[in-house]
């Protein structure tokens, strides 16, 4: 699992590297979701399954959060659960990944 930038971290940089033949991912871009087409393009090149999980109603808040740079890049999206949509995105990752 990855997440945005707002993690109460400041300061703290954690870095993640995946290698597997074939990464399955379920992430909260945060920030990111409306800002990164570099982030876009570098889902796309690592060829992941990748599960987009806003925490947050993205559709509720500021008219610019609603478009993401980051769903043309997943086969689905978990919105506005909160921290349990995470289960729910890992149990949607567990399906998409087997239907490949």
């Amino acid at each position: 699992m990855l997440n945005g930038p707002n993690l109460n971290l400041p300061g703290q940089q954690r870095t993640c590297v995946i290698r597997p033949r074939h990464a399955r991912v379920v992430m909260n871009p945060g920030a990111f979701t409306h800002t990164s087409v570099a982030l876009h393009d570098a889902i796309r090149g690592a060829n992941v399954t990748l599960i987009e999980l806003p925490i947050s109603n993205v559709h509720a808040r500021e008219s610019f959060r609603h478009h993401s740079f980051i769903s043309p890049a997943a086969p689905g999206i978990v919105v506005g659960l909160g921290v349990k949509g995470y289960g729910i995105a890992i149990d949607a990752l567990v399906q998409v990944s087997e239907q490949k």
